[in-house]
């Protein structure tokens, strides 16, 4: 793993579980590659990769953004560049996922 890539995760972990506003997304060069794409999910999306999760709808506004760019990132489909399974079963899931109303969910604990 280059370390320019660890850098990368470790800065937008950060600034996600943070709950930034604006996320330093990680650059076109590291989204493109399905390695990373798999760094990414274990340690910030899969189910197991935390022991406190940001709110849902932070979670779909974060990874709905994410594949957008690793859509853009990627430049020949054919070349076997793509988008995690991973990730897009998060997305999915996410999107199938009743999420409260924004009133309801600012009244829930967080951590």
């Amino acid at each position: 793993m280059p370390l320019m890539w660890r850098e990368e995760l470790d800065l937008f972990k950060r600034q996600y579980l943070q709950l930034q506003i604006s996320l330093k997304y990680p650059s076109k060069e590291c989204l493109k590659h399905e390695e990373f794409q798999q760094m990414l999910y274990s340690e910030v999306f899969s189910e197991d990769a935390m022991k406190w999760y940001p709110p849902q709808r932070y979670q779909l506004r974060v990874l709905k953004e994410l594949v957008k760019r690793i859509e853009v990132s990627i430049t020949d489909w054919e070349e076997e560049q793509s988008i995690s399974d991973d990730l897009m079963n998060s997305f999915a899931s996410l999107l199938t996922t009743t999420i409260p109303p924004e009133a309801v969910a600012a009244q829930e604990k967080s951590y």
